[in-house]
């Protein structure tokens, strides 16, 4: 009966406001109009209409309809089981409602878009040394669907897409085996890019290997607003995040992950922020009922961008045979109201990756190793890109082709991108082992034109060279009581390796690297690696003293990195050891 209370106690007040709305409509406020019939029809079906009101107002409020004097025991009795029968109806009403409603909100898997998962299938191709991954899914969503793999450098479209009895499409794709990182990504998405979905597939060489998807609860990721989030100049932009899970039993959805790509329009930078950068400022409500929502607000007032928010989702699969994790991902445009896309009018630019390191060029530098399989990219965006091309640059300064360059699919009119295989000519190579590509983007509706330079490094593997290696034992010229020892540790490769240094006072069973002080290049790919050790004369004749007794290893040096694995450096040498004179 509790909620039948609370029923009670709140109709009364909904009706006296639509009664105080139907009053405002009195045949006193209608005193200036033209009296016609169908003005006198209308106030006569609303006084209808408040007499019904106001007697259900009074039987739920438990009145009589006369005075005190007339209001008899059974006529009480009758307005109480009448109150009693309205409320009951009224109950059952709103149980029927909430019902409907809960019924339209369970989720399956069939409601998430843009895709439907069945099944996941890694096959190995013998003849070529990779795989060939086959994603079995439904469209769900409301026109067609793309597929874009990516993680290996090469950026592209599904291999072959086979229609299969009750919708069901099997998209497959053959991959390389990358050294060193065992993933690639499928990426499904939208015709609007609205809705994408991610699978991470775990690429590595084993036996043909097939993982059931139908049960794997990928949760729905709303975004209000849901295409762009619109802000006047001076003010901040808000956007709610909804996460909602397919599973009913699910207490612990999993975390949500904003980012933001796009133009800093106070630097004037296509830059990257992520949710912890002072630009967002984000609430977090209580999760509840198989839902987690935050308000993400964009501190657009101090911090003015322009480009997109994406928000993520990440689950793990308990079962990681072939998909590892699936992504749920949401972009958005974030701009000023001043313009109408992602991008200012004329904007146009190819956006250098701060994770590179620069080249003595003060240009990105990409680096790549001899028998690796190696893509270099460039990425444009801007208020409309029409075309990206690369050119290598010939060391006299003319430009040549790049036969393994490609353009993947493009998903977006303000965003495209080149991709090429990087083929080192080894006859015209510079001795510093730099390649230098020109990329340049293309705005057509604008003419537009926008070059970025990038520096690739053919790497060598690092190397030391005892022929090159000394050591100077000498008096300190600022305290004769004290003996330098300089250590030149003679290095080879590009880039030049990084080593360690062990001090001869340290016993042999146990000696504490100490990185050099400095490290001097005779040529792009030749150097020293310098240390300098200061002892007292005592503490020199010690140290030779238990060198010559094995307590001490002595001063040496050793290859920091490689890129061979420990103990297949080709037969050379990781450690030197110098010699010490007996005397200074």
């Amino acid at each position: 009966m509790v909620s039948k209370v609370i029923l009670i106690s709140k109709t009364p007040l909904l009706l006296v406001g639509i009664v105080l709305l139907l009053g405002c409509l009195s045949p006193r406020s209608q005193a200036h109009r033209t009296d016609d019939e169908d003005i006198l029809e209308t106030l006569n079906y609303l006084r209808t209409k408040v007499d019904a009101l106001d007697s259900k107002l009074d039987i739920l409020l438990g009145r009589s309809g006369g005075s005190a004097e007339n209001n008899s025991t059974d006529s009480e009795d009758e307005a109480e089981e009448e109150a009693e029968e309205v409320t009951e109806e009224e109950a059952e009403e709103v149980t029927e409602e909430e019902a409907e409603e809960e019924a339209e909100e369970e989720l399956t898997a069939a409601d998430i878009k843009p895709a439907q998962l069945i099944s996941a299938k890694r096959e190995p191709i013998n003849h070529w040394g990779g795989n060939r991954f086959t994603i079995r899914l439904r469209n769900t969503s409301e026109g067609e669907i793309k597929f874009r793999l990516f993680g290996d450098g090469d950026e592209r479209a599904a291999d072959d897409i086979v229609q299969e009895p009750d919708g069901v499409l099997a998209v497959s794709v053959n991959v390389n085996l990358i050294p060193n990182y065992p993933y690639i990504f499928f990426q499904i998405l939208d015709s609007n890019q609205e809705h994408m979905l991610a699978l991470m597939l775990k690429n590595i060489l084993t036996n043909v290997t097939t993982q059931n998807l139908e049960d794997v609860h990928i949760p729905l990721l709303e975004v209000n607003p849901s295409k762009e989030a619109v802000y006047d100049f001076g003010s901040n932009v808000t956007v709610m995040v909804t996460l909602r899970s397919t599973d009913p039993s699910a207490d612990d959805l999993s975390q949500i992950n904003k980012g933001f790509t796009g133009l800093d329009m106070r630097s004037g930078e296509f830059s990257w922020f992520w949710s912890n950068n002072e630009i967002f400022d984000t609430h977090v409500y209580a999760e509840k009922d198989g839902k987690k929502q935050e308000s993400l607000t964009m501190i657009t007032a101090d911090h003015a961008v322009s480009g997109f928010l994406n928000v993520l989702s990440e689950v793990r699969l308990n079962e990681e045979s072939v998909v590892d994790s699936a992504q749920t991902l949401r972009s958005i445009i974030v701009r000023p109201s001043n313009q109408l896309g992602p991008f200012p009018p004329g904007y146009l630019t190819i956006f250098s990756e701060k994770r590179y390191e620069r080249s003595r060029n003060d240009r990105e530098l990409r680096d790549c190793s001899p028998d690796q399989d190696c893509w270099i990219d460039c990425y444009a965006v801007g208020e409309s890109v029409t075309d990206v091309t690369v050119k290598r640059v010939l060391p006299d300064g003319s430009l040549d082709n790049v036969p393994t360059a490609r353009n993947p699919p493009q998903l977006t009119p303000t965003m495209q991108s080149v991709h090429w295989r990087f083929q080192p000519d080894m006859d015209t190579m510079p001795r510093d082992g730099i390649t230098t590509f020109r990329c340049t983007a293309y705005s057509g509706n604008t003419g537009q034109v926008a070059i970025k330079l990038v520096d690739v490094l053919l790497r060598t593997p690092g190397r030391l060279d005892n022929a090159r290696s000394s050591v100077l034992v000498e008096a300190n010229p600022t305290n004769p009581n004290q003996i330098n020892i300089t250590l030149n540790c003679g290095i080879s490769g590009r880039p030049l390796p990084d080593v360690w240094f062990y001090d001869a006072k340290d016993d042999a069973s146990e000696r504490y690297p100490d990185g050099a002080d400095a490290v001097l290049s005779s040529r792009a790919d030749q150097g020293f690696a310098q240390k300098v050790y200061t002892v007292t004369s005592s503490e020199y004749r010690q140290i030779l003293e238990k060198i010559r007794s094995g307590q001490s290893a002595g001063y040496s040096c050793e290859l920091m990195d490689s890129l061979d694995e420990p103990g297949e450096n080709d037969g050379q040498p990781r450690i030197y050891t110098f010699d010490l004179p007996d005397t200074v």
